[in-house]
Parts: C-alpha cells; sequence; structure tokens
C-alpha cells in the first residue's frame, strides 16, 4: 500500500487541481495508516468489489466507481412494490457550490417532482447553469430541449483512473442509454482495453423485463411510463369475472375488474361470514393488491409471493372445477388468477378441457368479435365466402368437430329469423354455435345469446 502512495505523486503531476491533489493526497495518507494499526483484506486492496443492493443499506448514493443512475431512481423490492430513491448528494454538493440552506430545499423539491423537473437538476430553480454538469447522472435526464447525461466514455474513464492502484479489476456495470447501439458497445470495450481497465460490463437501460433499479416506473404490461404515485384508472363500466366456491367450508367469492384490453385491473375478495377478522384482512389485501396492480405492478409477481401459502382457512375447494384443494384462501386465489390471466394451470388439479375455459384465451379469442360483426354488416367477404379474412373463433368450432359448416335452408317467410350460412356468421360467444342474423342482430338459436342491435 506504500507503493500505491508513492506512486500517487506521479499521476497527480497529470493534474491541475490542486483541491484533488491535496484531497487524494490526505486519503492515501489516512489508508496507510490505519492499514499499519488494522491490516488490510484482499477485498480492500486488490479489486473493487459490487455493492448493488447492499449499497442502499450502506446508505451509499452510488454502486461504486460510476455516475449515479439519476437523481430520483425507482428500487423495485423483493416482496413486491417499488421505493422512491433520491441522491442524498445533491444537497452536499449545493452547499458546496454556495447555495444557502432554502434554496437547497427548494431545488431539492423541484428534482423530486419527476412531473416538473424529470428527475434533472436542469431547470431547477436558482442553480446556475455552469453547475448542471456537477449533477450529471449516466441515465439521460431533464426537460426537453435540456436533456444531460455523462456518457459512457465518461464513466469508463472513472473507472481507468482507479485502475492503476488495483492489481485486480474493477468489478462495475456501465450503464448504456436504452437507445445504445452495437457500434456504441464496440466502442466502450475498445476505449476500456486503450485505457487499461481490467474488465468492463454493458448494460442497456431497459434490456430486462425485471431491472431491480430504474430511472422510471413502467407499466409492465402495456410499456406505457407511469409518474411517481400515478395509477392508470380503470373504466367506469368494465368487465371481469366471479367465482364462488367453498374452502374448507366457507363461502369465498371472487370477482375481477379488467381494463377495455382484458388486463386485470382490480380483485375483490369477499368472505360471507360476517364480522371476521380474515374476511377483513382479506378486503385489504385485495385493494393493496388492486393498487399495485394499476402503479404497474406485475400480476405474476404477485402470484408467485401468494402460491403456496398456508393458514388456516385452507382446505378442500367445491364450486370451480379446476382446483380442488388450496392451503389457504390467498393459495386458491393465486392459483385461479394465474390459470385465468396469466394462462399458467400447472397448479390447477383438473386441466381445463378447451384453452376457452381461461379467461384470458376467451378474451384473445373474443377480441375480433366486433371486428368481425363489422366486416359482415359492410358487406366485406370473409374467408369462408371467398375472401380473405378469417375469424379465428369460427376456425376453432370448425376444426374442433371436424366437419365444415353446413348451408342452412333459407326461409322465405319474413317472420321467421333470417337464417344465412353459418360459414357466413360469428359463433355464440357462450355455446360456440354459429348464429343466425335476426335484423341487425345475430341470435344463437342453441342458447338465446344475442349481438346486441344497432
Amino acid at each position: 500500500m506504500g507503493k500505491h502512495r508513492a506512486a500517487l505523486e506521479d499521476l497527480l503531476q497529470t493534474t491541475e487541481s490542486e483541491s484533488i491533489a491535496d484531497a487524494a493526497r490526505k486519503s492515501w495518507d489516512y489508508v496507510v495508516a490505519e492499514g499499519a494499526k488494522y491490516g488490510f483484506r484482499n477485498a480492500q486492496t486488490t479489486l473493487l468489489a459490487p455493492t448493488g443492493t447492499i449499497s442502499f443499506f450502506m446508505n451509499c448514493d452510488t454502486t461504486g466507481i460510476e455516475p449515479g443512475l439519476k437523481l430520483t431512481q425507482t428500487k423495485k423490492l423483493a416482496g413486491g412494490g417499488s421505493v422512491q430513491l433520491f441522491n442524498g448528494s445533491v444537497a452536499k454538493g449545493l452547499k458546496k457550490l454556495g447555495y444557502n440552506e432554502a434554496q437547497i430545499l427548494e431545488i431539492e423539491a423541484y428534482v423530486r417532482d419527476s412531473g416538473k423537473g424529470d428527475g434533472s437538476i436542469a431547470g431547477a430553480p436558482h442553480v446556475k447553469p455552469e453547475h448542471y454538469p456537477v449533477f450529471d447522472c449516466a441515465f439521460e435526464s431533464g426537460p426537453v430541449g435540456n436533456k444531460r447525461f455523462v456518457p459512457v466514455e465518461g464513466h469508463i474513464r472513472m473507472m481507468a483512473v482507479a485502475q492503476p492502484f488495483l492489481s485486480g479489476a474493477i468489478s462495475k456495470t456501465v450503464n448504456m442509454p436504452a437507445d445504445a447501439t452495437l457500434d456504441d458497445v464496440a466502442d466502450a470495450y475498445a476505449l476500456a482495453h486503450r485505457l487499461g481497465t481490467k474488465s468492463l460490463a454493458l448494460y442497456r437501460d431497459g434490456s430486462k423485463v425485471t431491472q431491480p433499479v430504474a430511472a422510471r416506473t413502467i407499466n409492465v404490461a402495456t410499456g406505457r411510463e407511469l409518474r411517481r404515485g400515478e395509477r392508470e384508472r380503470l373504466p367506469a363500466l368494465r368487465e371481469g369475472i366471479t367465482q364462488k366456491v367453498k374452502i374448507n367450508g366457507e363461502s369465498v367469492i371472487v370477482r375481477t375488474g379488467e381494463y377495455d384490453d382484458g388486463r386485470l385491473g382490480e380483485i375483490f375478495i369477499n368472505m360471507q361470514q360476517q364480522g371476521s377478522i380474515v374476511r377483513d384482512l382479506l378486503d385489504d389485501t385485495a385493494r393493496q393488491v388492486s393498487f399495485r396492480l394499476q402503479e404497474g405492478s406485475d400480476l405474476a409477481t404477485m402470484v408467485e409471493q401468494w402460491m403456496g401459502s398456508s393458514d388456516s382457512t385452507g382446505g378442500f375447494v367445491s364450486g370451480d372445477g379446476h382446483i380442488m384443494k388450496a392451503s389457504s384462501i390467498r393459495d386458491y386465489i393465486a392459483r385461479f388468477l394465474a390459470g385465468h390471466y396469466l394462462g399458467d394451470t400447472t397448479t390447477w388439479q383438473v386441466k381445463p378441457s378447451s384453452s376457452l375455459e381461461l379467461r384470458k384465451n376467451k378474451l384473445a379469442a373474443l377480441a375480433p368479435f366486433e371486428l368481425y360483426l363489422a366486416e359482415m354488416e359492410a358487406g366485406k367477404p370473409t374467408r369462408r365466402n371467398g375472401g380473405s379474412k378469417k375469424n379465428p373463433l369460427l376456425s376453432e368450432v370448425t376444426e374442433s368437430n371436424g366437419h365444415a359448416p353446413v348451408q342452412a335452408e333459407a326461409h322465405t317467410d319474413e317472420t321467421q329469423p333470417k337464417q344465412i350460412s353459418p360459414g357466413t356468421t360469428p359463433p355464440c360467444p357462450k355455446c360456440r354455435q354459429p348464429m343466425s342474423k335476426t335484423g341487425t342482430c345475430y341470435t344463437c338459436a342453441q342458447c338465446g345469446v344475442t349481438s346486441g342491435c344497432n
């Protein structure tokens, strides 16, 4: 370590900043003095170990030799949900630059408000433009027209400065923006090689489905960016499913609410046992899960947390048809939602005889229904009457019974429902049989379901 301290003087000849040189000397003097008393660990002398998630417990603002991701970040928690993080060095830096306490509080408020400052100090009140570079981060931030960030080259050069003091390598990931290209990656590795950096790992923002720390919150189902605390509201009139079962003899009703595209947005859990503590807990839990779903949390994460949970509410299940036993009410709901909204029926004791028994698949299959009706009303040809369009629902019904559609007999009596070829009518969304045209509606002769009239 004394050799490292001695080598510092040669290195400091390349800098023109006396303050940096003085700080470096004091730092290494302290290292040599403390090491003489307490000794050194290998990790402290030959390499720089990674400090990823643990850095948050160490009260660090970054995870090593790197620029911060952003002044405001979103950290995903292992148990679900997320927390907003704010770089604590902002106030220290502002104070060092001469800003007073009142100004610092106002600047911090601006940066924290992602709706105003987009997590950047650029444009904040009182901050001089020449001070912007002090607070630049790895990921692009700032208002439109004034986007700022530390380029990848800056991060690599930071590592290169520290490399001569390590006989080993620096375990650190260089963060690249989401629009980084293959050439950008090649240039980064070439620069690291020229500067003598012994190792380099690159990560492009957003390239993983689950990213523990991000510069923004993204709804995982839609890819839509959500502001801090923002919820994607459900439509006032919404569809969903209701399932009533008995678990261990207790009646439980599960209701869901969906967005217009079929995504799950809320759940309700109701026990008919009045005054039960479990009833109140389940009601509150369902409300919290609904909020998380509307704020962009992943349904699969919630299902994973509930699956297999065990308590006194578990037992045999009646009324479902697929799930025969669950270790708790939460375990049942997790299995129920996993099957209907994630398409995962591996935990169902009785497998569905048709994929259309799952809500997810039924919604996907019925998606072309309205379009199909509109095309029929407009007189557009379909695949079965000479055109190129094909209704996937009708196709499944035809292929499942192994018979081609049979031409229905035409009725001359105007009082009778107008029958046309089943091959040109949509199937019934309930019983899957071809529907008949009645005026401007389609009616199922089998079960009576109508498509609604214009």
